[in-house]
């Protein structure tokens, strides 16, 4: 989910990532293949801010807000605000960009550890967010998209609660995809306030997040483009 997004103008963008064994992950066959099966009319390749320093690494460094065309991005070094800007200037999303940190007053290095935002409700550890402006521009924002916040603990976060992804099935039905590590660390209580807007889904991925430093929402680039 780190190098490429697909969106519904018809568009696919690619992405500079900062470890160099990550950035072999960008594969023309599989852009060539969403060319051949969807609509896509630009393929906007941000790559060469490699060359730079500069980094943005997809949905890993930004929460998308779809419907109100909202990205979210904690800055770190793999979320650089030159190209996250370049990205919603072209794009046309507001950013709504903020510093998190961890226990250890370390940057978070991806986004999508801390928070992810579906469409009725929003998961956020907001004790690594430190700066009271920050806080309160994020709850203003939820607000006013009308989403339920979920605040989630350091411990929550740090076993990949946040780091979750709300999908439609071919019912129409909204399922939240987790990890069964990240079920069994929400409360009974934050559960059944979920389930009133998505069915959970808990997936055993013991490997990528023993070994990989991500869970679901890392293994999942959703597809936008008009057929």
């Amino acid at each position: 989910n780190n190098w490429i997004t697909t969106h519904q103008e018809g568009v696919i963008v690619l992405y500079p990532m900062q470890a160099p064994n990550r950035r072999v992950e960008r594969r023309t066959d599989i852009v060539e293949i969403l060319q051949k099966q969807y609509k896509v009319h630009n393929v906007m390749n941000l790559s060469h801010y490699e060359s730079k320093g500069k980094f943005l690494e997809g949905t890993g460094s930004m929460i998308f807000e779809h419907t109100h065309k909202i990205a979210y991005a904690s800055l770190s070094s793999r979320t650089s605000t030159e190209v996250l800007d370049r990205f919603c200037n072209s794009m046309r999303f507001q950013p709504i960009t903020f510093q998190a940190l961890d226990e250890f007053d370390k940057p978070i290095y991806h986004t999508n550890v801390l928070m992810s935002v579906g469409d009725k409700f929003a998961i956020i550890c907001m004790d690594a967010i430190k700066e009271p402006s920050d806080q309160e521009d994020l709850i203003a924002s939820f607000r006013k998209t009308q989403k339920e916040i979920f605040k989630i603990s350091y411990e929550q976060m740090k076993n990949f609660v946040a780091n979750c992804l709300e999908v439609t099935n071919n019912k129409g039905e909204r399922i939240l995809v987790l990890s069964e590590r990240a079920y069994q660390h929400l409360e009974e209580s934050q559960r059944k306030r979920l389930e009133n807007y998505v069915k959970l889904l808990p997936c055993p991925l013991e490997t990528i997040e023993t070994y990989g430093g991500g869970s679901a929402r890392c293994m999942i680039a959703e597809i936008f483009l008009p057929k």
